[in-house]
């Protein structure tokens, strides 16, 4: 009758069989269960309700209920214990919490869906340019940011000079790197407990709260990581950095393309000394970035 009154709509059952049956044919929100029923006892009927039904709250009802039954009520999964007699508001509280309970957890796998969604569409399309001939991003940039193309229009008219200038080298190295920087961090983000932010979110931390001040701080170690693979990744950009921007001797020659064309005109001392450099980069940085994935996994 209280529930009733209070707008719930209530469905009985006489015995623990009859309440699988009743869960399994019409899903409710929340389910009372009496220690002492015909049949099959509440500790049963959690357990049966429990192996087909994991999210459903069951709150445990008992005339003479121990410490020892509330705990193991808790082990199968009981969100609540409630001693009899019943006081009304003991019991409208438990649903309140039980129903607001679900409700976040709804909301939190919502969430997840869609967090996780956009990191496998986000995941995929930036690593293009790890797949992609750099000569072909190269030649992309060019299309866009020339004179004739949609970018490069627009830039004309604000006065902004891209191609074969400094800023199409850190455009190409930029783009070249990315993919690095996000599968990396992406890990590291993923080893984040979720808890944490789930916490805070219950909380009412925004979401660029909790980024900032539990996601990101866990995952540094991880995005300092990919940020320092990403860096050596441009520094040894060639392909995709001659399409747009040239190799031009003080103003676009970036080390790789110092390589090539030291290499190309037979002076193979100073080409060596670059590459000296260019593996010594390479080594620090795979270095550095494996000591901080690790301390992100510890």
């Amino acid at each position: 009758m209280i529930l009733e009154y209070e707008g719930y709509d209530v469905q009985e059952a006489s015995s623990g069989p009859e309440a699988i049956a009743l869960i399994e044919r019409e899903p409710p929100d929340l389910a009372f269960l009496d220690i002492k029923m015909p049949g099959m006892d509440g500790l049963e009927t959690l357990e049966k309700i429990r192996g087909s039904n994991e999210s459903l709250p069951v709150v445990i009802v008992s005339g003479h209920g121990t410490v020892s039954t509330a705990v193991e009520a808790t082990k199968l999964g009981a969100f609540d214990f409630i001693e009899k007699p019943l006081a009304s508001e003991r019991v409208l509280v438990t649903i309140r919490n039980a129903l607001d309970r679900t409700r976040l957890q709804d909301e939190n796998r919502s969430l997840k869906r869609a967090v996780e969604a956009r990191h496998q569409m986000v995941g995929e399309s930036v690593s293009l340019p790890l797949v992609m001939p750099p000569v072909a991003t190269g030649l992309i940039l060019l299309m866009l940011l020339s004179r004739r193309g949609s970018l490069g229009r627009v830039l004309e008219r604000l006065g902004i000079e891209v191609v074969f200038t400094w800023k199409a080298v850190v455009l190409a190295m930029a783009i070249m790197g990315l993919p690095l920087l996000v599968r990396t961090a992406r890990a590291g983000f993923e080893q984040v407990n979720a808890r944490y932010e789930r916490v805070a979110a219950t909380l009412g931390a925004s979401p660029a709260r909790v980024f900032l001040t539990i996601s990101l701080p866990l995952a540094w170690p991880s995005v300092l990581a990919g940020a320092v693979l990403a860096f050596a990744r441009a520094l040894g950009e060639f392909g995709a950095t001659i399409m747009v921007a040239g190799a031009i001797p003080g103003a676009t020659r970036t080390l790789s393309s110092a390589i090539y064309g030291y290499a190309e005109t037979g002076q193979d001392a100073m080409a060596l000394q670059l590459l000296l450099v260019s593996v010594a980069i390479a080594f620090v940085a795979l270095w550095t970035a494996n000591r901080l994935v690790e301390r992100s996994a510890g």
